[in-house]
């Protein structure tokens, strides 16, 4: 049961949560109170005094859940991308109830409430007003608590906004769980921490002293949260006088104002080697952030109110939608015409017409099927290697592969051998039965090798992993594929000319493997960002949000970034820039 009186720390939240029965978690509080913090440290502490058998403890943005798709095969998804294990092993964490998930943001689900005319309901203080009725969070809840184990309850972590989650009807509230709520910073911790931060700096003297005499004024209460105190500390660290909060009326005004003044403070505090302005910086996370946008289906006015509450996870490799049109043209021109054209002029000179036509139907064919990639990234466990059962499965993929293969080289060499020498027949049937079995290796190989990995890679290793995957498998595709065609050109032409055929035909091959990278797209995204949106982003996109990690203007979650707080994030998306 939990107990209204209790009060306690972030360290005692670990051992809070194993003591609840069932083991069903709500964290609530004020934007900025430190909800994701507290949901981080008793993922932390968990982690550390896990057991063999307890599940392992992941964090994740309710803001990106489909509720359309079951929570398992949200979690499944969750671990695929954004903590890069293979489907099927992840299929199996979740079903064995092995992965505890910590859902983070259910208040970030919906876009708030609506007036008659589309625009957000703000409360006295700036705010956006609560909607009692938000259909995507009612959504997800009504699944969480159907998620368990018969009659158990499933183990969950949920963290929402005071106001929001108060807001909704006790139907619609998480049942079977206990709720932890974090309090506002005492005014006199708050004063601690900022005069800490000040240093004893002169210009900070009179916003202290106010803040001493005032500690029920709307300034204390402004400043009451972990969000607000570090960010104003943040703001004046270095030059202007925070006395000028003591002019703003309402906690929104105070949100804005120093939020306005954030990415100045930041370049001042961690200068980047590139030069970035302040404008630029403020127009590249602009850009960002409205990438992370979506529709809203359930808007009954999309004129007015287009866009639901955006995703938070920034991935690199999902950036191109920002010119999603120009992409998907450049890489239909690059990977599909390309091929074709080539081929025409190899006809024109070539004394083997047959087989330059073939070249370019077998160019066009994969370039097809590489414009049609989904371009998720993939990557290669090496650690694999180590265990014995890979060594096993691989033994075993070849008995199977070489049977398979035995049959189907007799058949093909019998069928080519009925219209052809017998010569031809028996050299086809041998060149397609070994295909076979290297093929029927290769899969298997490579669907060893892509096992859980050791770490967590972060964004920018995200799309090197990739890349070497993709030049891995292109090369030994490649290989094949020349084997195979070179051999039977070679029955025909000789010698020099199987070979020639074959590198030709292996080339095609490598090139489309390359091309289907996550990295080849995010690369075809950084050329159209240079030809048709020079100032959206910067053509290092890498090096800059590393830089943005470093600043503090973003955070890592799994391979992939946030902003630091929501609430910067959707100040960005909601004060469009101006030159």
């Amino acid at each position: 049961m939990f107990d209204d009186s209790h009060t306690a720390g972030a360290a005692d939240i670990t051992a809070y949560y194993q003591a609840t029965t069932p083991a069903r978690l709500v964290v609530t509080g004020a934007p900025g109170a430190g909800k994701t913090v507290l949901a981080l440290e008793l993922l932390l502490g968990l982690i550390e005094h896990r057991g063999d058998t307890d599940p392992v403890p992941v964090r994740m943005s309710l803001a990106a859940w489909d509720t359309d798709i079951p929570l398992e095969a949200f979690l499944i998804a969750h671990l695929v991308q954004n903590l890069d294990w293979p489907r099927d092993r992840a299929a199996q964490l979740v079903e064995h109830g092995l992965v505890l998930p910590i859902l983070d943001g259910l208040d970030e689900m919906d876009s708030g409430l609506t007036g008659t005319v589309g625009q957000p309901v703000r409360e006295a203080g700036g705010r956006p007003s609560s909607d009692p009725h938000p259909p995507r969070a009612r959504a997800a809840l009504a699944a969480l608590n159907a998620y368990g184990r018969g009659r158990t309850a499933g183990p969950l972590v949920l963290t929402c906004r005071t106001t929001h989650y108060e807001a909704l009807v006790d139907a619609a509230q998480l049942r079977d769980a206990a709720r932890i709520s974090i309090e506002p910073v005492p005014p006199q911790e708050a004063l601690r921490y900022l005069a800490d931060r000040s240093g004893g700096t002169p210009r900070w003297q009179t916003l202290l002293e106010h803040l001493r005499t005032d500690p029920t004024g709307v300034l204390a209460q402004s400043l009451s949260t972990p969000w607000r105190l570090s960010l104003a500390a943040t703001v004046y660290s270095r030059a202007g006088d925070p006395i000028e909060l003591r002019a703003l009326v309402t906690p929104q005004d105070v949100d804005d104002h120093l939020l306005n003044l954030l990415i100045p403070a930041t370049l001042a505090l961690h200068p980047p080697k590139r030069r970035y302005t302040s404008d630029d910086t403020r127009r590249w996370l602009t850009s960002i952030a409205r990438s992370l946008q979506r529709p809203d289906p359930t808007s009954e006015t999309p004129a007015v109110e287009p866009l639901a509450e955006p995703r938070t996870e920034i991935h690199i490799h999902e950036l191109w939608v920002i010119v999603e049109d120009r992409v998907i043209q450049w890489e239909f021109l690059l990977l599909v015409p390309m091929p074709l054209f080539l081929g025409g002029l190899y006809v024109q000179g070539s004394p083997f017409p047959f087989q330059t036509l073939l070249l370019a139907l077998w160019g066009t064919t994969t370039g097809f099927v590489a414009w049609g990639n989904e371009h998720l990234p993939r990557r290669l466990n090496w650690s694999a290697l180590e265990v014995p059962e890979f060594r096993q499965n691989i033994v075993d993929t070849c008995k199977g592969a070489l049977a398979a293969s035995i049959g189907i080289g007799i058949v093909t060499g019998v069928i080519v051998g009925l219209s052809a020498e017998a010569k031809v027949g028996v050299t086809t049937g041998i060149v397609v039965g070994l295909m076979g079995v290297l093929l029927g290796l290769l899969s298997s190989l490579l669907g060893e090798l892509e096992g859980p990995p050791a770490t967590v890679a972060g964004p920018g290793a995200v799309l090197r992993s990739d890349i070497l995957y993709r030049i891995t498998v292109g090369f030994v595709c490649a290989l094949l594929a020349g084997l195979a065609f070179g051999s039977l050109f070679g029955l025909v032409d000789g010698f020099a000319a199987g070979l020639l055929w074959g590198s030709l035909f292996g080339l095609t091959i490598f090139v489309m493997s390359v091309a289907t990278s996550a990295y080849g797209r995010y690369f075809i995204f950084l050329l159209s960002l240079r030809l048709y949106m020079r100032r959206a982003l910067p053509f290092r996109l890498n090096a800059f949000l590393a830089w943005s990690y470093d600043a503090g203007l973003i955070r890592l979650s799994g391979n992939a970034y946030q902003f630091r707080h929501r609430e910067f994030q959707r100040w960005l998306t909601s004060h469009p820039f101006r030159e």
